[in-house]
């Protein structure tokens, strides 16, 4: 006879202020910037979706934690990032307590982690929707897209807009040093086009009229890319993706008149040699510079920038950031060069200078874990913060509010505009945001 295994999976626990949030993070204020807060786990609805008998938590407090370990789980399974683990360990002690046989899985960017696998029975590298599929005597036929939606909202609490989360492909085979992605999944993997359609009229359905395409890069199927991008137009849903550098200059006219808002672009340094060191396949650093300022007054621009390079000095950083800011960028998100598990960066650093810090929570790329030859720790920490502030002034807001706003009333004029972001703010405050 079958024995029917019961499985839970489950995300670290709610930190203690609140969800877990880049945006504010990235500017380091607690007023006059937007909140972004990740408030479900892509990973777990993606499996819950597609492997609807299995159990799920995400961020749960303590209590919940508790309370569904009471069920008597046969197995409890951690999605978890390398910054994570000492919260998940101190998780997995606690699945054991309230059942000593219970099995262990682990799975995401934590997977990678050396010296982890004494805490579990099994390591899951990639997306594991069939693996766990066929531990539990299932098959899935095609992989279907969940709804994913998240919420942009002010300081003061005010949702501003819905913004339901699309992927196109998941995985990525472009090798940056610093990436962890190609060891995760190196072959992408195609979304299919049924399945983003489901999605995209479920999104529909709930109000929601804005998406962020959260592809590792988006574009690296151009006849993939070209559908979506139409199903999106005929949708009349409007989209941000992340991207390159080059693919957005050679496509970004086009994905413009197609409804495009943004995009998210991985700026990392402004010197060619530093880019080229890091295998990082881009345009070249000053026709960056170039393009961003020829575009920025149209779309929406969130950079994504590396500070404490080995070749970095404090004049240079402060030199880069002064740079950046002159970008105008609509938002800024600089971290400190962090090597993660399994990438080439690791073992560079590692032979090259030395990695001395084993505290995982460090690892969030905003701390120096490694032998800089021009940064002490604290110092290079003091001078991303004052990055961030300067790259964030108070009025950065207004400024990237004004351009939503003249987009949306070149195209519906100055009442239909004010209308469609008043309904946008109705919905944001109440959609339901737990519903799977």
């Amino acid at each position: 006879m079958k024995i029917e295994k019961r499985v839970l999976l489950t995300t670290m626990p709610m930190p203690d202020e609140g969800y877990w949030d880049n945006f504010r993070r990235d500017t380091q204020r607690r007023v006059f910037t937007y909140s972004f807060p990740r408030i479900n786990s892509f990973g777990l609805r993606f499996l819950k979706y597609n492997i609807p008998k299995i159990g799920i938590l995400e961020y749960p407090t303590h209590d919940e934690y508790v309370q569904a370990l009471e069920k008597g789980y046969d197995i409890v399974g951690y999605s978890f990032y390398v910054n994570e683990i000492d919260e998940i360990i101190g998780m997995i002690k606690t699945a054991k307590r309230a059942r000593r046989d219970v099995e262990i899985w682990g799975g995401n960017y934590g997977a990678l982690t050396p010296g982890i696998e004494e805490h579990f029975d099994e390591l899951m590298i990639g997306y594991g929707e069939e693996r766990i599929a066929a531990k539990l005597g299932l098959k899935i036929d095609r992989i279907r897209h969940p709804p994913l939606i998240w919420y942009v909202q002010t300081s003061f609490g005010l949702k501003i807009n819905p913004v339901g989360i699309l992927f196109t492909t998941r995985g990525c085979p472009l090798r940056c040093d610093f990436c962890q992605t190609p060891s995760f999944c190196s072959k992408p993997q195609k979304i299919t086009l049924e399945s983003i359609k489901e999605v995209i009229e479920i999104y529909r359905e709930r109000g929601i009229r804005e998406v962020i395409i959260y592809d590792e890069n988006f574009s690296l199927f151009p006849k993939h890319t070209r559908k979506v991008i139409e199903l999106l137009a005929q949708s009349g849903i409007h989209w941000f993706c992340m991207t390159t550098v080059d693919h957005l200059s050679r496509n970004w006219r086009e994905w413009y008149e197609m409804n495009m808002l943004g995009a998210f672009i991985g700026i990392e340094s402004f010197s060619q040699d530093t880019l080229a060191s890091m295998n990082k396949i881009t345009m070249d650093a000053s026709d960056t510079v170039d393009f961003v300022k020829e575009v920025h007054e149209f779309i929406y621009l969130l950079g994504f920038f590396i500070i404490g390079y080995e070749g970095d000095t404090g004049r240079s950083v402060t030199d880069d950031v002064n740079t950046l800011r002159g970008l105008k960028l609509d938002h800024t998100q600089i971290r400190i060069l962090t090597p993660l598990p399994r990438t080439p960066l690791w073992d560079d650093i590692e032979d090259s200078y030395g990695i001395f810090e084993r505290d995982w929570s460090r690892y969030d790329t905003m701390h120096l874990v490694w032998n800089h030859p021009h940064f002490e720790p604290d110092e290079l920490r003091k001078l991303l913060i004052r990055s961030l502030l300067k790259c964030h002034p108070r009025t950065y807001l207004v400024r990237s509010q004004l351009k939503f706003a003249r987009r949306f009333t070149s195209e519906r004029g100055f009442f239909r505009a004010g209308l469609y972001l008043l309904k946008n703010m109705w919905r944001a405050n109440t959609l339901d945001y737990t519903s799977r």
